[in-house]
């Protein structure tokens, strides 16, 4: 005999299968007519289970300080079929719990378990054989942390430069903190004004407490704040008249200069304003307080705007008494009684 067609009666996997047999050729020399040939089925075959290894795709996620991973399951050995017995649909994978095995950030390298993974097979899952193999190659990007940087007020001194005082950090994942310092903390101009922005560089992160991990985080690319710059006091040098007391606190400016620029910057005044004593009594040395200096833009980079000039007490001069001159002045007469004493007659008109 040979030829013949045979077939399982299904497709699905298991022990006492049946295979039908059809197609025989009987060889006898006479085109098998020597033989009435009846067929049997064979009731003991076996299939085996397919052998398939399952895994999960590639999971990437953003540091979240846990070990969840939005998985999915592949196959990475063996091969998933079109079942004859089930329509010939292709049998599929569903479902399954996926979890990394640590929660830290990582590129690449970071593993992630599998384990109940449905297999539609039309067999209740009996058509395979399923190992479960962990994902060695996923990822656990960093999370981004924004840098708050508190930056000090400073008076004009011609340069850039700042400094912070503190800073926080958001975007921390739970109770985690974690230690930040800047290199470098920058105006945006050298020149005074109120709300200036401030560049921030240099930023880097180091390991703080309640399981915050520098390796877990990086920072936002820019980090600004804001701050001021007040204009820098100049120092009035002025020249003030001394007066004779006249009941009023008016004075007298002489001459002025101003210094205590910024390198070689200078800034010219003009004077508008007034010169008072701080009272109106005699006295030596009183001060003085000017006000009305108006600033204009000098040489060297000399901008007004980046000075000021104080209006405290800033000179001092001297308020010496007013001559009074007094006549006219008529006596009583007396009887002797041998003193110089004289007594004024006030009922006296001169």
């Amino acid at each position: 005999m040979s030829g013949g067609t045979y077939a399982f009666t299904n497709a699905n996997a298991g022990t006492g299968k049946t295979v039908t047999t059809a197609g025989v050729t009987v060889n006898d020399g006479n085109s098998g007519n020597n033989y009435t040939a009846v067929y049997v089925n064979n009731t003991s075959s076996t299939i085996n289970r397919a052998n398939l290894t399952v895994s999960s795709s590639n999971v990437t996620k953003t540091y979240d300080g846990s070990l969840t991973a939005a998985g999915s399951a592949a196959v990475v050995s063996g091969t998933l079929f079109h079942n004859a017995s089930n329509g010939g649909a292709l049998d599929s994978l569903s479902g399954g719990t996926f979890a990394f095995t640590d929660k830290n950030a990582g590129t690449g390298n970071k593993i992630v378990t599998v384990a109940g993974v449905n297999l539609s097979d039309g067999n209740s899952g009996g058509n395979y054989n399923v190992t479960f193999a962990d994902n060695t190659t996923s990822t656990i990007n960093r999370a981004t942390v924004v840098f708050y940087g508190t930056a000090n007020d400073k008076q004009y001194d011609g340069a850039t430069t700042d400094s912070l005082s503190g800073y926080s950090l958001t975007g921390l994942i739970g109770g985690e903190t974690l230690n930040a310092a800047a290199t470098s903390a920058n105006f945006i101009d050298k020149n005074a004004g109120v709300g200036k922005t401030v560049n921030i560089g240099g930023v880097s992160l180091s390991d703080g407490g309640n399981g915050g991990l520098a390796a877990n985080y990086t920072v936002a690319a820019t980090a600004t704040t804001t701050a001021t710059i007040a204009p820098k006091q100049l120092i009035l040098n002025a020249t003030v008249n001394n007066k004779v007391y006249d009941g009023t606190v008016n004075a007298t400016l002489r001459s002025y200069g101003l210094s205590g620029f910024v390198g070689s910057e200078t800034v010219s005044g003009v004077y508008t304003g007034s010169a008072s004593f701080a009272d109106k009594n005699v006295g030596s040395n009183k001060g003085v307080t000017i006000t009305g200096i108006t600033l204009i833009n000098g040489a060297n980079g000399g901008l007004a705007t980046n000075y000021a000039v104080s209006t405290a007490a800033n000179s001092t001069a001297s308020i010496t008494p007013a001559t009074l001159t007094i006549a006219g002045v008529v006596a009583q007469d007396k009887v002797y009684d041998g003193t110089t004493v004289a007594y004024l007659n006030t009922s006296a008109s001169r």
